[in-house]
């Protein structure tokens, strides 16, 4: 039976996934929550990197973050003294952000759905979707979600996003489906964005999943293999030591092999 045919519903998978919540449940559910905790702090960097490239100060500024899951972001946010608005298909998930955080808004619902959308009080400043829009399987959903996007930001807001944005062909794979760059290029501009940034996340911390650069592609992949048991065995050694590696790769590459962090500002 085929990827399309065999996937169930997003809602009945995040309905699982999120029997539990921790980061393990919205990570890399391979590897231990101390390694988590790692990749996190490398995705949270290249996010907050991205938004001193654009001179944006959080203070006062009204967040949307799409899929807020556990709530890893939330704090980047409410530390930098923004008005966090947070939605999620898991009730679970939002029911324990809005305990949490009883000074902001979390919702329950289908962003994609525009009529939801409009009842979060738009416009926002920023929109965040970090390792979200790849579980949008349908195409027109996908493209749905984008204009939403738009539709929800002030001009000139940003829209932060951490995708693969493959350089190869779009790669579904069960609930996922990765889209190349190209796509998202197309698409992004169509709906009024322009890309201001696109950093590289990951080289050693997670598998590789795109085919450039190829030589170091098959240098990462050969060393994933390598050290993917160490990160099971020795979480607290391995998860700062690739992030010292990816942190200073991606501080000298443009291009990575894995996750991206991508930076849009909708046109004026």
């Amino acid at each position: 039976m085929s990827d399309k045919l065999a996937r169930p519903s997003i809602q009945e998978y995040w309905d699982e996934r999120y029997q539990q919540l921790d980061i393990n449940r919205s990570g890399h559910r391979d590897l231990p929550l101390r390694f988590n905790t790692w990749l996190y702090r490398r995705k949270r960097d290249c996010l907050q990197r991205l938004l001193r490239r654009a001179q944006f100060s959080l203070a006062g500024k009204r967040v949307l973050e799409l899929g807020v899951g556990t709530g890893v972001y939330v704090a980047d946010w409410v530390r930098g003294g923004a008005q966090v608005t947070g939605i999620d298909l898991s009730a679970r998930a939002v029911s324990a952000l809005q305990t949490r955080y009883p000074e902001h808004r979390f919702a329950c619902g289908d962003f994609s759905d525009p009529a939801f959308a409009s009842r979060l009080d738009p416009p926002f400043d920023l929109v965040t979707a970090a390792d979200v829009l790849y579980y949008l399987a349908d195409d027109a959903t996908w493209s749905r979600t984008l204009r939403t996007v738009a539709e929800s930001l002030s001009a000139g807001g940003l829209f932060l996003i951490i995708e693969q944005f493959r350089h190869g062909e779009t790669w579904e794979r069960g609930v996922i489906t990765w889209r190349n760059l190209q796509a998202y290029t197309d698409t992004l501009h169509a709906t009024g964005f322009e890309i201001v940034a696109r950093v590289p996340v990951f080289f050693t911390m997670v598998q590789v999943c795109d085919e450039v650069p190829a030589r170091l592609c098959r240098v990462l992949d050969a060393a994933w293999d390598w050290t993917y048991p160490w990160m099971q065995r020795l979480p607290g050694v391995m998860g700062p030591l690739t992030y010292a590696i990816d942190s200073t790769l991606g501080s000298v590459l443009a291009e990575g092999p894995s996750m991206e962090a991508m930076l849009c500002r909708l046109r004026r």
